[in-house]
């Protein structure tokens, strides 16, 4: 359909969904051929594409396959919450970006698909949350049993900081009470224990 008042295209096309596309910009023809499975046959063939998408296809930005690599494995949470949904988008939408980073980072058999790297965030904090449970505390406070050792030894933003209160040293082979504790870990340590408790 055309509206000839405003020169808005509206093009409707089957692909194996429906696929719907507005423009002011691109035209119907020249219609292109691409490759398709047809089903019933068992065949791949060429089916005629309008110009409007297949200038869609090649052309599209990081946008658009960032939507789908988020909808791939959406996070599915009810609540009566609005905002709820919201939450759960940007997560997704964060995780999406790591991967891409860690894309960027890692090549060969280093490198997860996105259901693997999902996956490979989740565990820690499902594993904390079990660990949690198992002890019957609703924090991690100051025990090292319940840290987990890929957040212990990621060598990553540990700062020594200062409690209010004294607490023990929580390595095994030091006694001292201070104040001084690891603000990432959240585990009390004297700073001669400090660099010791974080390599493996």
């Amino acid at each position: 359909m055309f509206d000839t008042n405003e020169e808005i295209l509206l093009v409707r096309w089957s692909d194996n969904k429906c696929v719907c596309v507005v423009t002011n910009y691109d035209t119907i023809e020249p219609v292109k051929n691409v490759h398709r499975w047809f089903s019933d046959v068992k065949i791949k063939g060429d089916v005629p594409q309008p110009n409007v998408l297949n200038n869609y296809n090649a052309y599209m930005g990081g946008v658009d396959p960032h939507d789908w690599l988020a909808s791939k494995y959406a996070t599915s949470l009810r609540g009566k919450k609005w905002y709820w949904p919201l939450f759960t988008h940007v997560l997704d939408r964060i995780v999406v970006n790591a991967w891409i980073i860690h894309k960027f980072l890692h090549t060969g058999k280093e490198q997860l698909d996105l259901v693997s790297f999902r996956r490979a965030v989740c565990v820690p904090y499902l594993k904390l949350g079990e660990a949690n449970r198992r002890l019957g505390r609703k924090s991690t406070a100051t025990s090292p049993s319940t840290r987990l050792d890929d957040i212990r030894y990621d060598e990553k933003d540990h700062v020594i900081a200062k409690r209010e209160n004294q607490r023990r040293c929580q390595k095994k082979s030091c006694s001292g009470k201070l104040r001084t504790y690891c603000k990432k870990c959240n585990i009390t340590l004297c700073l001669e224990c400090f660099a010791p408790y974080h390599k493996q």
